[in-house]
């Protein structure tokens, strides 16, 4: 057994010739950066692929020439045990022909094992044939924006495999399809978030057509406003049910906020009755827990919505707080104890919270530390780096400022290595501000948030608490400061940028350029009737080339797409709600919207034209791109 290295220098270019060299029990070591249309093999021996440094993002621009995914798993006929850690699959599309629903990673036979992976923006994130005798593992990874509109596409999908397990992830804003389907023979699902959001389309958070044996334990699952679906979990509703299927619903925390009469928490039209046990429920009422029978005991119904809560203000461990006696790391300050705040008066300390979180080391959440450089504020303020969470207040021209809205990528940057975070905060009578490695940070504040934590106290219940100052996050206060900052870090070094944003659009997986008739005029011609059109782009983010706050990635801005041929015209203009998949919010004000650099097109622009049309892209904004990225970029 071997480990093979990809990455630059390394053994191999790609993992696609790693594949190929790879003996059974080999493991394959990725260096963190972008491999884009790298596509290796199926994957038929046993093998670990896990990324070194920080996440190996694997970015498909074309349909794989597999028409499946970026990875495929086992052949249908043997039974491989593989590992994936530590990667990112994003960008995978085929066309509706070949079944339109192209995945990160597509399981076809064996053992799966993913952990610490992110998987976004794909037609499904995960897709899974059937294989009654394999097993897929799923920890600590996430989910988030894979599907289309047409329903049948989800971010996990998984048909009639023995045992499918997931836990300890993040499961968010699927489009249109479901956040899970499963159809495996044993399903456990427990400890995750399964989140909507306030703007996903997604359906079910869960569902288990064909039954099975069944355990959903211990996750937050939120139907958000817009889901086209009003049930939670959807259960049995094929006519061929598994023998001996049950289904236990323990321990979750369920929020609606769809808030409609027929919402239900279970949708179950078969004979099994489920158990429904020391479940809290926020929006819905005793008759919404299911459409059929349900042994249910001991549910909490919510008068509160619940937090689904980025980690709130911390302090890392090791942070140095004031006190009376000189600096003392957090971790070893008690109820009880003096701390000086930054007017110099001594305060109390009421409650110390602590938590803990796992993060996917180069995969940035709530939870990722920002890192507050020495000197970023001032001279010696902070007189070390500090560590916080990032909505952490910092005390800056009189208000409080959360310090994601200061990040420059220079002095106040991401700690995207971190894994394993003890959080702390410190309590007073009322909400001030300390010094915490010499810089002015806000103290605790309830804010509905003191369940998040692990531990405890007489707080429990109080009404939430006023800030000392007002909060900030964004206008002339903000801009001024981040750009002060900025400033004081100096300049980014050896960073070529261009404001040549390359415009071409990917018909059907390949590139098609046209022609820039005047600054805010972009005509391309497509030959035939496409199936897939991606308006592709360079893209840059204004907050990491220190033009502007903006922490998007940007693209160019769009006033409005036609489509032509002849005298027949259609006209899409950028408000259109359709215009969703790589795009950004519509900026009424400015009267355009911006792209992400690879935006999907509506295949309802193209109906009825056939072959020989012409694409207009009417721009209202282009932005300063970097000519090389953050990440270097492999091709296969």
């Amino acid at each position: 057994m071997a480990t093979l290295t990809v990455g630059p220098g390394e053994q191999y270019s790609s993992l696609s010739a790693a594949v190929a060299a790879a003996q059974n029990g080999d493991t394959i070591d990725v260096q963190a950066g972008t491999y884009t249309n790298d596509f290796p093999q199926t994957i038929d021996i046993n093998l670990t692929i896990e990324g070194v440094g920080g996440l190996a993002s694997f970015v498909a621009t074309e349909p794989p020439p597999n028409e499946k995914g970026i990875l495929l798993i086992g052949n249908g006929s043997d039974s491989p045990d593989v590992t994936l850690e530590n990667l990112e699959f994003s960008g995978v599309t085929i066309s509706a022909g070949e079944g339109g629903n192209g995945a990160g990673v597509r399981y076809q036979s064996g053992d799966l094992t993913i952990d610490h992976s992110y998987f976004h923006n794909n037609q499904d994130g995960l897709l899974a044939n059937a294989d009654t005798l394999g097993a897929i593992t799923i920890t600590d990874s996430e989910f988030a924006n894979n599907g289309t509109t047409n329903g049948l596409t989800h971010n996990i999908y998984v048909t009639e495999v023995g045992t499918f397990s997931i836990s300890a992830s993040y499961i968010t804003a699927a489009n249109t399809g479901n956040e899970i389907q499963s159809r495996a023979l044993v399903n456990n699902i427990i400890d995750n978030d399964i989140i909507d959001g306030p703007t996903a389309t997604a359906s079910y958070s869960i569902n288990l057509p064909d039954g099975g044996d069944d355990i959903i334990s211990g996750n937050t699952i939120e139907q958000g406003p817009n889901s086209g679906n009003p049930d939670f979990i959807g259960f049995s509703e094929d006519s061929s049910i598994y023998p001996n299927t049950t289904l236990s619903i323990t321990d979750n925390v369920f929020i609606d906020d769809r808030h409609e009469s027929d919402d239900l928490a279970i949708y179950n039209l078969g004979t099994v009755v489920p158990s429904f046990t020391d479940n809290s429920v926020y929006g819905l009422t005793s008759s919404q827990i299911s459409n059929a029978a349900v042994d249910e005991s001991n549910t909490t119904y919510l008068t509160n919505r619940p937090t689904i809560a980025d980690p709130p203000f911390c302090f890392c461990a090791g942070t140095l707080i004031r006190t009376p006696q000189g600096d003392v790391p957090v971790e070893r300050l008690a109820a009880g104890d003096l701390v000086v705040t930054h007017a110099g008066e001594p305060r109390p300390v009421m409650w110390i919270g602590v938590g803990r979180v796992l993060l996917t080391r180069g995969r940035r959440s709530a939870a990722t530390p920002v890192i507050i450089r020495k000197g970023a504020l001032a001279d010696n303020q902070p007189h070390r780096d500090l560590r916080v969470t990032k909505a952490h207040g910092l005390y800056i021209d009189d208000v409080l400022i959360p310090v994601e809205f200061l990040i420059n990528h220079r002095s106040i940057i991401w700690d995207d290595h971190a894994q394993e975070v003890l959080l702390y905060h410190v309590e007073l009578p009322s909400h001030d501000v300390l010094l915490a490695n010499g810089a002015p940070a806000e103290s605790y504040r309830d804010d509905g948030n003191r369940w998040l934590y692990q531990n405890a106290n007489s707080g429990w219940g109080l009404p939430p608490q006023p800030p000392c100052v007002p909060v900030m996050t964004g206008g002339q206060i903000v801009d001024a400061a981040w750009r002060r900052l900025l400033e004081r870090a100096g300049p980014r070094p050896g960073l070529a940028v261009t404001s040549d944003p390359d415009l071409h659009l990917i018909v059907d997986g390949r590139r098609v350029d046209g022609k820039v008739l005047r600054p805010d005029l972009f005509v391309a011609a497509l030959p035939m009737q496409p199936n897939h059109v991606r308006i592709g782009s360079r893209a840059g983010v204004p907050q990491e080339l220190g033009t502007a706050r903006d922490p998007r990635s940007l693209g160019v801005a769009l006033r409005r797409v036609v489509v032509r041929k002849g005298a027949r015209l259609r006209t899409m203009d950028a408000a259109d709600p359709l215009l969703d998949q790589g795009f950004h919010l519509y900026e009424q004000d400015n009267g355009f919207r911006w792209t992400d650099g690879d935006a999907t097109l509506p295949s309802v622009l193209f109906d009825g034209f056939g072959s020989g049309c012409e694409v207009e892209l009417h721009v209202g904004c282009t932005t300063q791109y970097p000519l090389v990225g953050r990440a270097v970029s492999f091709a296969a």
